[in-house]
C-alpha cells in the first residue's frame, strides 16, 4: 500500500479558524471555521417538543439551554420510549433524543435530526434508520459483498452506512466494530436523565474526526496549530498525532494555495480567466478568453484553453470546498468530439475527489453541469455568508 505524509495546520484569526489539509505537501483543500460556530453538530441531546409549527413542516424543540431547536417532520421517528412518531400523534411535551445536524447560528437555533449516527473509523451505525448504505465511492461489487458480510447484524429500526475505509477490512473486524458503535449507543441511552434536558454525549475533536475520515488519512499525522488544542485519543484509534511546526517551504506552499483559492478571478498560464461566482443554489464559473491572442485555427486554440482551466477548476472545487449544482461556461467549441473529449477529461480530474462529485454533461444551453456533495466549512460557505451579512 502506497504510503502519504500528512499534515494538518490550523490557524486563529479574528474571523475563522483555518484548517489546512496537505498530503505529501500538496494542499488538498481548506475549512474555514467560523468564531461563533460552537462545535455542536454530532451532538446527542434529550429535547422535549415545545409546539409544532405546520407552515414550516416541523417542530421547535427544548434543549435545556435559551435557543430552542426545529427537526423538519421527516427527520422525526421515535420519541424517548420508542413509539413511532408521526405527524397526527405529535404532542407538546413530548420527549425525544436528537442530534444536531446543523449548528446555532447567532439569534437561530441548531437544525436537529432522528437520524442518528453513532461514528467509527469504518463504519456508521444507525440507531433509528433501517437502511444499508454504501459510500459511493466504493464499486456496486465492493458494497454488496460488504453489506452481505453484516445484514445478520442489525434488526429493525437499526440500519448502518458503510465507509470508504471498509473497502480492505477483515469481515470480523467490521463486525466487532458495529458492535462496539451498537455498545456505545445502549450505554449512551442508559445514562439519560427524564428529568434533564441538554446533552447525553458531546462529540469531541469533531472536524478534525471529520477531516481524518474525508481524506482516508492512516497512521502517522504531522498536527501544527498555532493556539492549544486538546486531542482525545479515545476518538482517534486508528491515527497517531504528532505535534509539529510549519516549515517555510510548507507555509510558502499554503499562503499560495490560499491566496488562489479566495480570489473570485484566476488567471490561467494561456491568459484566459476563470471567474467564481457564488449563490445559495448553484455556482457559476465562467472563462473568458479575452487575453488570449487569437491564433489561426481558434477550434485548437479554445480547446487547449478548456482543458487548462478544466484542470485548474477541478482543482480549485476541491480547495474551495464548492458543492451542490456547479455550471462551467468553458468556450464555445464546435467540434463534437473535442467536446466529448472535454467531458471525459473532466470526469478524470475528480477520479481522486474526496467527496462525491458527478459529471452530468452538457445543458441545453451548452454548459457543463456538475454536482458535488457539501461540505461545512469551505470556501465558498465563507464567501456567501459574508454576502449576507453585508446585505
Amino acid at each position: 500500500m502506497e504510503r502519504h505524509t500528512y499534515s494538518i495546520v490550523v490557524e486563529n484569526n479574528k474571523e475563522f479558524e483555518k484548517w489546512t489539509v496537505l498530503i505529501d505537501d500538496n494542499v488538498q483543500t481548506f475549512y474555514l471555521k467560523p468564531r461563533y460556530a460552537t462545535g455542536h453538530i454530532g451532538d446527542i441531546l434529550l429535547g422535549q417538543v415545545t409546539n409544532m409549527v405546520r407552515g414550516l413542516q416541523g417542530v421547535f424543540v427544548e434543549l435545556g439551554s435559551s435557543q430552542k431547536g426545529f427537526i423538519h417532520l421527516k427527520d422525526l421517528l421515535y420519541d424517548v420510549n420508542m413509539n413511532p412518531l408521526q405527524q397526527g400523534n405529535i404532542q407538546k411535551g413530548q420527549k425525544m433524543i436528537v442530534q444536531v445536524e446543523k449548528e446555532a447560528v447567532r439569534s437561530k437555533g441548531p437544525r436537529l435530526t432522528q437520524h442518528i449516527q453513532i461514528r467509527g473509523g469504518h463504519l456508521i451505525y444507525l440507531p433509528y434508520s433501517h437502511y444499508m448504505a454504501v459510500s459511493h465511492q466504493l464499486s456496486i461489487d465492493q458494497g454488496e459483498k460488504l453489506k452481505f458480510h453484516l445484514q445478520d447484524q442489525c434488526q429493525a429500526p437499526e440500519g448502518f452506512i458503510i465507509r470508504t475505509s471498509a473497502a480492505n477490512r477483515e469481515k470480523s473486524d467490521l463486525i466487532h466494530e458495529l458492535k462496539t458503535l451498537k455498545q456505545k449507543w445502549i450505554k449512551l441511552t442508559k445514562t439519560i436523565d427524564m428529568d434533564r434536558l441538554g446533552p447525553i454525549h458531546k462529540k469531541e475533536n469533531q472536524l478534525l474526526q471529520e477531516i481524518i475520515s474525508e481524506h482516508h488519512m492512516s497512521g502517522d499525522i504531522n498536527l501544527s496549530t498555532d493556539h492549544p488544542l486538546k486531542i482525545s485519543k479515545e476518538f482517534l484509534p486508528e491515527v497517531t498525532i504528532n505535534r509539529s511546526k510549519v516549515g517555510l517551504e510548507q507555509r510558502r506552499i499554503i499562503d499560495r494555495a490560499y491566496a488562489k483559492a479566495i480570489n473570485r478571478k484566476l488567471v490561467l498560464h494561456s491568459g484566459a480567466v476563470c471567474m467564481f461566482d457564488y449563490t445559495e443554489a448553484l455556482t457559476i464559473i465562467d472563462i473568458d478568453s479575452a487575453g488570449v491572442t487569437p491564433k489561426r485555427n481558434w477550434e485548437e486554440t479554445a480547446y487547449a484553453i478548456n482543458l487548462e482551466a478544466a484542470f485548474e477548476i477541478a482543482n480549485q472545487i476541491k480547495l474551495r470546498q464548492i458543492g451542490g449544482m456547479i455550471l462551467i461556461d468553458f468556450i464555445r467549441l464546435t467540434n463534437e468530439d473535442h467536446k466529448k473529449q472535454l467531458l471525459q477529461y473532466v470526469r478524470s480530474c475528480f477520479l481522486n475527489d474526496f467527496t462525491t462529485t458527478k459529471v452530468l454533461g452538457y445543458s441545453n444551453l451548452g454548459l457543463m453541469e456538475l454536482t458535488r456533495k457539501k461540505k461545512r466549512y469551505g470556501i465558498q460557505d465563507a464567501v456567501i455568508e459574508k454576502k449576507d451579512l453585508n446585505r
